[in-house]
């Protein structure tokens, strides 16, 4: 005799079908608080529900795996924007640096391209 066994799967859409082995009752609702419809299945029901269920975990972790990728897709763009952003600086402090100047010149110079990368403006 086969284990009794209640089936419930919740679907991608948010529907549940439902299933009672021992009473071979298969039953499917549109949410939570639907009225369930209710039919009397025939044996290869089970295997289609079993089916059904592991499909629907698959789905899941394909949603998960693309929101994952997109993620990583944009994080990765805001890097690249962000390096080119301190590349760009870096070659401005290497300009102001190399010019001629006094050491106290220099070094205010730099401080003001810095405190422009940062937002600072002139607050010293």
């Amino acid at each position: 005799m086969k284990e009794e066994r209640n089936i419930k799967v919740k679907l991608h859409d948010g529907s549940i079908i439902q299933m009672h082995t021992e009473e071979r009752i298969i039953g499917h609702q549109l949410h939570e608080d639907a009225l369930e419809i209710v039919v009397d299945p025939d044996a290869v029901f089970d295997d289609v529900l079993i089916t059904l269920e592991k499909a629907n975990k698959q789905i899941r972790r394909l949603e998960t795996a693309l929101f994952t990728h997109q993620s990583y897709d944009k994080t990765v763009s805001e890097l690249h924007e962000e390096n080119e952003r301190l590349r760009k600086a870096l070659e401005e402090v290497r300009a102001e640096y190399s010019k001629e100047g006094s050491d106290l010149q220099v070094l205010r110079r730099m401080i003001k391209i810095i405190d422009g990368i940062l937002g600072e403006g002139d607050n010293h």
